[in-house]
């Protein structure tokens, strides 16, 4: 196990967020240029997208423990 920080940023990508899209994006890229400046020591993030569709949950690991830089 290493010392710092882990964030994971978990997103919903199902149809009632199509509008939003643009929204999410940006803001998720804000959060990791905050992220940047902050000094943390070792700071690393998770993505993951989540849906739920035909009756089942369904998620997808986008970057896995990814350096912020």
């Amino acid at each position: 196990m290493t010392n710092g920080t882990h964030v994971l940023l978990l997103l919903d990508r199902s149809g009632s967020m199509v509008s939003l899209k643009g929204s999410v994006i940006e803001g998720f890229n804000q959060y990791l240029e905050t992220l940047k400046k902050i000094s943390l020591g070792d700071l690393r993030f998770t993505l993951m997208l989540f849906d739920y569709h035909s009756n089942k949950f369904s998620t997808d690991v986008i970057y896995d423990h990814q350096p912020v830089e």
